[in-house]
Formats: structure tokens, C-alpha cells, sequence
């Protein structure tokens, strides 16, 4: 039964991670992810790139976030974004889903990977948010290690290499 519960770590993560090599699919799979699933689906998400990311400033990561969801003229901080997330998958019965892909692709790597361990650990003070971002393989462990060592460790997955555990029907479909 371990190998069951194994492949079913990724869908229970409060935090996952999927790390794998470029052109691999990461950022196909999170956005259909988003699009074509919690999207039509109503379920609460937002999604975010590191590539758009790359332009906040420091410790201007939280404000950013929430302003891309409500618009610039927003008057709360990330923890509101967070409460209306939390309440609205509580109201639906299912988790809000916050997604951050290619992290590895902000110029400021030490400070960020700081941030979003800090983005990470206010999101999960609320009991139905989940977090999921992407990496390439060759950056995760150098850049942003400090996610293993964090308050959350004990809830964070690592996927790596999703395609390795694909058939040959859903890869070429991906």
C-alpha cells in the first residue's frame, strides 16, 4: 500500500514542487492545470510566473501578488488575498490554489527564494490553501535549498522529472 500513498503525496501536498528539466512540461502541465481544470471548475487560483515576478522589487512580492488579483487600486495586503482565497474554497468545499511557475527565473535568486518561503509560510496559516511551483532541476537544489530546511519542510513535496511516471498515451498527449 506505500507505493499507493506514494503517488498520491503530490495531490495531498499543502506545498508542492515540481522540479524537472527544461522543456519537460512543467509550465504545459500548470497551466492546463489552471486553465482547464480549477479554472472551469471555480475552484480559487491564482497563477503567477517567475519571469513576471522577475520586475518586483524587494520585500514588494505579497503587495504584488494581491494587486495582480484585485487590481492596483487594491486597498489590502496579501493576507486579505489569502483570507478571501480561504473562505471562498472553504464556501466551495475545496482548496484555493496558489501557482508560481519557473521560480527559477527571477534575477535575484537569494532574496527571492527567501520571499517565497515567506509567501509560503503565510499561506499556509490558512488551513485550504495550496502552493505549487516550478523549477528547473539545475537551479532547485543550489537556489533554493532553504525550502528543505524551512518551518514547512514536513509538508513540502518535490516531484521530480512528472513525465517519468506518464505512459507513452498521456506523454504524447501532453
Amino acid at each position: 500500500i506505500d507505493p499507493l500513498f506514494k503517488k498520491l503525496d503530490g495531490a495531498l501536498a499543502r506545498v508542492l514542487v515540481i522540479v524537472s528539466k527544461a522543456g519537460q512540461g512543467k509550465t504545459n502541465f500548470v497551466c492546463n492545470l489552471a486553465e482547464h481544470c480549477l479554472a472551469k471548475r471555480g475552484i480559487p487560483c491564482a497563477y503567477f510566473t517567475g519571469k513576471e515576478l522577475s520586475a518586483v522589487g524587494r520585500k514588494q512580492l505579497q503587495g504584488f501578488l494581491a494587486r495582480s488579483v484585485y487590481g492596483e487600486g487594491y486597498p489590502g495586503d496579501f493576507e486579505d488575498l489569502l483570507d478571501d482565497i480561504d473562505r471562498e474554497a472553504r464556501r466551495q468545499g475545496t482548496a484555493g490554489i496558489i501557482l508560481i511557475d519557473a521560480i527559477n527565473e527571477h534575477p535575484d535568486l537569494p532574496v527571492f527564494s527567501q520571499e517565497i518561503e515567506e509567501l509560503i509560510e503565510k499561506c499556509l496559516r490558512h488551513p485550504r490553501i495550496r502552493v505549487i511551483l516550478t523549477c528547473r532541476s539545475e537551479y532547485f537544489d543550489a537556489r533554493f535549498g532553504n525550502l528543505r530546511k524551512s518551518s514547512f519542510a514536513d509538508r513540502l513535496v518535490i516531484q521530480r522529472e512528472i513525465h517519468q511516471r506518464m505512459t507513452d498515451k498521456h506523454r504524447r498527449r501532453m
